[in-house]
């Protein structure tokens, strides 16, 4: 009691405030849970997860002072790189200290709070991504549920978890008409790699997978 370790409380989301997820990666995610459901765990649906506007801003301000503190030691940077890293490079050089250490704040808040809502959490199961495989060429899916979208729309479920700092596996849960597997992502709360592990090999038996 109060780490997770003995709750039964599995939390579910295949939404994150109205962003669109392609239906095979709903199903795959909803798979997961009947079979979480089978190992007894009692399953809550939820939709406010994380905010996925704030989580991208955030991972985005950290991806372009990144970036820009990589190519910094090379004279020649410009002409190494591809446009779209150049132009994060010279968007992260002018992030400010302030700015970065305002994000830094601003991710420890949301850890703190994540750690908290997940005390008497067992874990938490969504999609891996908002769409399926796109086709080579993209950087990412132009489109999700026949809707055009931005760059970051699919990784709403996964850019948290990383700027959360849990732990978490892609578990193979479905597979479409077109034979294109889907996956569902489970998390659990920091420090509990091994339960996630174990809980991994049941859900793939289950799965059949």
């Amino acid at each position: 009691p109060g780490d997770g370790l003995g709750a039964r409380k599995v939390l579910f989301a295949v939404s994150l405030g109205g962003h669109p997820v392609d239906k095979p990666c709903r199903e795959a995610a909803v798979a997961a849970v009947k079979a979480m459901s089978s190992l007894g765990y009692d399953v809550e649906p939820v939709e406010d997860l994380w905010d996925p506007d704030e989580v991208e801003e955030l991972f985005g301000l950290l991806i372009r002072v990144g970036v820009a503190r990589a190519v910094a030691p090379h004279n020649d940077w410009q002409t190494r790189v591809t446009p779209p890293i150049r132009s994060l490079a010279e968007q992260g050089a002018v992030i400010s200290a302030t700015q970065y250490l305002d994000a830094l704040d601003r991710i420890r808040a949301l850890r703190e709070a994540f750690d908290r809502r997940m005390v008497d959490v067992h874990s938490l199961v969504t999609p891996v991504a908002a769409s399926g495989a796109w086709s080579i060429g993209y950087p990412a899916p132009p489109s999700i549920e026949g809707k055009g979208v931005p760059a970051s729309a699919g990784r709403i479920f996964s850019t948290a978890v990383n700027l959360l700092g849990l732990p978490a596996l892609s578990i193979p849960a479905a597979i479409d008409e077109a034979g294109m597997p889907f996956g569902a992502q489970i998390v659990m709360a920091r420090q509990r790699d091994c339960a996630l592990l174990d809980l991994g090999v049941k859900l793939e038996d289950r799965l059949a997978f």
